[in-house]
This record gives C-alpha cells, sequence and structure tokens, in this order.
C-alpha cells in the first residue's frame, strides 16, 4: 500500500527528466542502456501500484495511448533468443493499437521481451516490449516522447474528489478518484 504518494510522484518526475536528457545523448555505454532499463520498468511498476493504490485519478488507467505493434516472424519466442528482436518480429511491418495507460503498465511489467531502441544517428526513441503472455502475438513499441509525457502526467496529477461506496447487491466497494486539480 502506498500511503504517501508524493515521494512517488516526485521520483516519477525525475525519471521523466532524466529520459528526456537521453533522447538526445549521442554516446552510449551498456550503464546508459541499463538506466532507461531501470527508468522505464520502475516508471511504469510505480504507476500501476498508485493506481492499485488509487492514489492519482481514474482519468489515468483509462487514458489511451497509442502503440505500434510489430508481428511476429513465426519464431517462437523463448528465454534462448528473446534478445534476438529481428529474427523474432517484423521491424518492418507495424500495425497501430490503441490500449490504455492500464494495459500497457501490465505488459510492460510482465514483460519477456524488453529492448530499450536509439536513434540511427542519437538518442533514444523508445522501448519494444511484449508480456510473457503477448510475446508470441508481437511486439508492442512506446515512443519516448509518450512515456516521458505519462510520467509527467501521473507526477503532476492531483486528485481533486474521492468517493467511496458499496454496492448493496454485490458487496463489492466502488471507489471513484478525481478528476485531477490541473
Amino acid at each position: 500500500m502506498i500511503w504517501e504518494s508524493s515521494y512517488w510522484k516526485r521520483e516519477l518526475f525525475y525519471m521523466a527528466r532524466d529520459l528526456r536528457r537521453r533522447m538526445e545523448q549521442k554516446r552510449w555505454q551498456s550503464a546508459s542502456l541499463a538506466r532507461i532499463e531501470l527508468h522505464v520498468m520502475l516508471g511504469f511498476y510505480m504507476i500501476r501500484k498508485m493506481i492499485e493504490a488509487r492514489k492519482i485519478s481514474d482519468e489515468i488507467p483509462a487514458r489511451e495511448m497509442r502503440v505500434a505493434l510489430h508481428p511476429p516472424t513465426g519464431t517462437r519466442v523463448t528465454y534462448q533468443n528473446a534478445h534476438k528482436i529481428s529474427r523474432l518480429y517484423d521491424m518492418g511491418t507495424v500495425t497501430h493499437e490503441i490500449q490504455t495507460v492500464r494495459y500497457v503498465c501490465n505488459q510492460i511489467v510482465h514483460s519477456f521481451v524488453f529492448v530499450p531502441l536509439l536513434r540511427e544517428h542519437a538518442g533514444w526513441d523508445g522501448v519494444l516490449f511484449a508480456s510473457d503472455r503477448q510475446r508470441q502475438q508481437g511486439a508492442y513499441y512506446l515512443s519516448s516522447e509518450d512515456i516521458i509525457d505519462l510520467f509527467e502526467k501521473v507526477a503532476f496529477n492531483d486528485p481533486a474528489d474521492y468517493s467511496w461506496t458499496i454496492d448493496e447487491e454485490t458487496g463489492q466497494e466502488i471507489i471513484k478518484v478525481g478528476p485531477s486539480l490541473q
């Protein structure tokens, strides 16, 4: 359970700021790529935990994101070959899907395939990912700009309202959070 989300949101803002700098980075070492992996993976985990703890408004998990989907080549994705992206997914073919933030969080938190992608000349471009369940159906791509934008939106999300009731028929809790004060 998250009791005070301001610390989590502040850390998410710092991650977004560091990721934004990496969009222009020219020299890459393994530590730089590891930092991207760390920030993106932890950032989406933090967002998911804040969603579950009801510390951000309901508009965030329901927010739609445009993701690219690269279809599989037919080669089975395993632990032995998960790093051989061009053999597993057709990077020249792409379709686009609209997915919710909640869906993307789950895909990244449960990722089996997770690869930061760099631009040809300089800078971090985004991430390619597929969950353990999704990996055989294709790999998603999410741009660095969209990741940073989401992290900043969550970091500054300050719900203005909170309501809690119980459905008399089902006994289920009904919690509504938000909208944000922004």
